[in-house]
């Protein structure tokens, strides 16, 4: 239950960084009312980038734990 908890969490920190990727991208990503230009849309992009690589292979060692334990059928 727990594996699929944090399963689920990379999951939603993977399609949030996918997101903050392609509106970075496109253009679209701007200086919000929080961070004000103390964090850029380069900083932003960078986050985006890391969240999307950790969260996958994060992912991907879950799921491979997961089928390793239920074995290969």
């Amino acid at each position: 239950m727990i594996k699929g908890i944090f399963l689920g969490m990379c999951m939603a920190l993977f399609a949030v960084s996918l997101i903050v990727v392609l509106s970075g991208v496109s253009g679209n990503l701007g200086p919000n009312i929080i961070t004000g230009q103390a964090i850029g849309e380069g900083g932003w992009m960078g986050i985006g980038v890391v969240g999307l690589v950790l969260s996958f292979i994060i992912g991907l060692f879950i799921t491979l734990r997961i089928r390793k334990s239920y074995g290969s059928a």
